[in-house]
């Protein structure tokens, strides 16, 4: 955007294991690890904060598990993002994102038709923003008003076919 230079560092670690290596199940165990951290000057308050809508860290672990004599998997995605900010001209809103756990079983049906079920947001986890509002703008520092939203989205499940028809 427009608000001049600044700085980002961080680190990822990724990795997968598959758990046939240990004598256990025909499974993979994968996840990721990203820490970052960035400043830049605000444009409207003036005051150094890290760039908007970029969580400190973000967390994924995942599962999958071919059980292929009876043509099938199921798998397992956890993810978490660290806190968010948004700096527009009269507000500033930081917020802590949902972590989110998906399950997915697959069934082959055909030779190359799969059937998967997904259920999404399965401990129906919530998220929590604030929002500082000011009189006239951010650099004015008066705050006309706190606002505070909890979301807490519904569990979704879904069937599908995959293909080539």
């Amino acid at each position: 955007g427009n608000i001049g230079s600044g700085d980002h560092y961080g680190f990822e670690i990724e990795s997968s294991l598959r758990l046939a290596q240990l004598n256990l199940i025909d499974a993979v165990l994968g996840g990721s690890f990203l820490w970052q951290d960035s400043g830049v000057v605000d444009a409207f308050s003036g005051r150094k904060r890290q760039f908007a809508l970029q969580g400190s860290y973000a967390l994924s672990v995942n599962f999958r598990h071919d059980l292929k004599n009876w043509g099938m998997s199921y798998s397992l995605d956890f993810t978490k993002q660290g806190p968010r900010i948004v700096s527009e001209f009269d507000r500033f809103r930081e917020g802590n994102p949902r972590s989110n756990l998906r399950l997915t079983i697959e069934k082959q049906v055909w030779d190359d038709v799969i059937i998967r079920f997904l259920w999404n947001n399965v401990f129906k986890t919530t998220s929590r923003r604030k929002t500082t509002v000011f009189q006239t703008n951010q650099a004015s520092g008066i705050v006309s008003g706190v606002e505070f939203r909890r979301i807490t989205p519904q569990v979704s499940v879904g069937i599908g076919l995959i293909g080539k028809f």
